[in-house]
């Protein structure tokens, strides 16, 4: 974890209007930005969230180069926000602040397959795993990668370890840009295997929980 405390970086991030992105349970993540911290909590505005007061949230975010998670609770919805729009959120009972370290995947390989030229290895230097289930998955990109790929696409995913290799083909529901990255969401749609692709999904989930501070 980084030396500075939590609210720090969050001020920090807030005074530089960095971006952000943030989901409920069983929703797609949502582009934002950091707005302001106050005694009452931290403001977002996020355009496109279709979120309501209550529910909990999980916010992921980048600071010098850092990525961070917390989850918390929608207090208000429609908050003042400087460009007064009536997209502000303000968010408290921020809970589980943390610094994502790197996992140890070992000889696990996820590498995602554009129809044609080279692939990237997702557990690389320049990707990152931000959400994975049996359904979707969800991975942040550094913008100098040169690799892209357009919302509503195909792409082939090639899992390898955990005594298997497993190519599936899941569809680009989500592409949004934040600060020096794109993220995306990418859905599973065709799976040689449910079984199979079932166990190498826990697979690579057991060892990116294990990164959890």
């Amino acid at each position: 974890m980084s030396s500075s405390s939590p609210k720090a970086i969050l001020d920090e991030a807030a005074r530089r209007r960095s971006s952000c992105q943030l989901r409920a349970r069983q929703s797609a993540w949502s582009a934002g930005s950091f707005v302001r911290v106050d005694k009452g909590g931290v403001v977002l505005t996020c355009p496109d969230h279709g979120l309501g007061g209550g529910e909990d949230v999980r916010v992921w975010f980048r600071h010098e180069d850092v990525p961070y998670t917390f989850d918390a609770s929608i207090l208000r919805t429609q908050v003042p926000v400087p460009d007064r729009s009536r997209h502000g959120l303000l968010l408290g009972f921020i809970d589980g602040f943390a610094e994502e370290t790197a996992a140890d995947t070992g000889s696990l390989s996820l590498e995602i397959l554009p129809p044609t030229g080279r692939g990237l290895e997702l557990l690389g230097a320049n990707a990152r795993i931000v959400d994975l289930s049996v359904d979707e998955l969800c991975f942040v990109v550094d913008e100098a990668v040169a690799l892209k790929f357009v919302a509503g696409g195909q792409v082939r995913l090639r899992f390898s370890g955990a005594g298997a290799e497993v190519v599936t083909t899941a569809r680009v529901e989500q592409l949004s840009r934040g600060d020096h990255h794109y993220l995306y969401g990418l859905r599973f749609e065709e799976v040689p295997s449910q079984e199979e692709h079932v166990r190498v999904v826990e697979a690579f989930r057991a060892a990116l929980m294990k990164a959890d501070p």
